[in-house]
């Protein structure tokens, strides 16, 4: 079991280790499988989950980029700049 583990680089849980030890001619139960890699400390690594914080399919006006990633302005106040706040509210997310 550790060996198949270790091989999938700590992605595989109980369920595909149990396939593989099958699949390689393995008797052993799914239950058994996943209580020996509770107590062997093997669990599957989960992926991160992808936050989407912007929603680019709307039909609000877009401001124009005005300061084209120029961050070095040429005389003092020549460039103001700020980041989006988001309040979640009962009728959804609130964009300021």
């Amino acid at each position: 079991m550790a060996a198949v583990h270790q091989k999938s680089r700590g992605t595989f849980g109980s369920p595909r280790v149990h396939a593989e030890l099958r699949a390689g001619g393995r008797h052993i139960g799914r239950k058994r499988v996943a209580r020996l890699m509770r107590q062997q400390g093997l669990a599957a690594r989960r992926r991160r989950r992808s936050v989407h914080t912007a929603d680019s399919r709307h039909r609000q006006p877009v401001a124009p980029n005005v300061l084209a990633r120029n961050f070095s302005p040429v005389q003092p106040d020549g460039a103001w700049v700020t980041d989006i706040t988001y309040v979640w509210t009962r009728q959804g997310w609130l964009y300021r």
